[in-house]
């Protein structure tokens, strides 16, 4: 693996950022910036269910395609993202 950024490090970054808006968590946390890189060099990718069962399994999928830590695991493209992101439903039932 490369240590170089892409555009496929822009998709592991927005998978952070919907995990962070679906749970109200980070994906990963440390003690220490090190440890921090470790995790997200590293570590297993969190299941988002586990913190929001309300969150499809389409969309669990998809945040864990976005936060492969294989560049090369992750969707092609930010428009792949996106046209993955606007055919499929984020949520198995609406709040009333």
């Amino acid at each position: 693996s490369s240590d170089l950024a892409d555009p496929r490090s822009d998709i592991y970054s927005l998978g952070c950022m919907l995990f962070e808006l679906l749970t109200g968590m980070l994906p990963f946390t440390a003690a220490s910036t090190n440890e921090l890189r470790t995790k997200h060099l590293t570590g297993a990718v969190p299941s988002v269910e586990s913190h929001n069962q309300n969150v499809t399994k389409e969309l669990s999928q998809l945040l864990r395609q976005m936060l492969a830590k294989q560049p090369a695991d992750r969707p092609a493209s930010m428009r792949a993202v996106i046209q993955q992101l606007g055919a499929i439903r984020f949520f198995n039932r609406t709040k009333k």
